[in-house]
């Protein structure tokens, strides 16, 4: 006897539009100087795959729209942050998600506890990873031209 193939069943991929950042949040990327350099670009309200020849996005007003990836590069392994006490302490870099609807990805810095204020929560994992990276740009913990990309 022969057992019956496997049925695979094809599942969707995800939108570009949950694998990149929002609109706003490249542009405040973009604002803090973060380097234009990316294979998606918003254009118009419109998401635009360039292959990495951005210049035409460029000349329409477009910004990049930074991928999980391309975020997940710019973004350090570790943080070293003074503890209250004015030690240097290592935050290590951490990102997850949480069951149930709502704000289900976070990314984070965590110090001595998990709440700490180095934590952004988003409804998609490359928005969370761009709030934190647009944190630690404002709060002058990192440099935009210190970035990897």
């Amino acid at each position: 006897m022969f057992a019956a193939p496997a049925r695979c069943e094809a599942k969707q991929m995800i939108p570009f539009e949950q694998q990149v950042c929002s609109r706003e949040l490249a542009q405040r990327l973009e604002a803090l100087g973060v380097r234009q350099e990316s294979v998606f670009w918003w254009v118009d309200r419109k998401l635009t795959y360039t292959g990495g020849l951005a210049s035409h996005a460029q000349l329409q007003g477009g910004v990049a729209a930074f991928t999980v990836a391309e975020l997940g590069e710019m973004l350090p392994d570790e943080l070293i942050i003074p503890s209250k006490n004015g030690k240097p302490y290592t935050h290590w870099l951490r990102f997850g998600r949480y069951r149930g609807a709502g704000q289900r990805f976070w990314c984070a810095y965590p110090g001595g506890n998990a709440r700490t204020p180095l934590e952004e929560r988003a409804h998609t994992e490359a928005d969370a990873r761009a709030k934190l990276l647009i944190y630690v740009l404002e709060h002058q913990l990192l440099s935009p031209t210190g970035l990897c990309s």
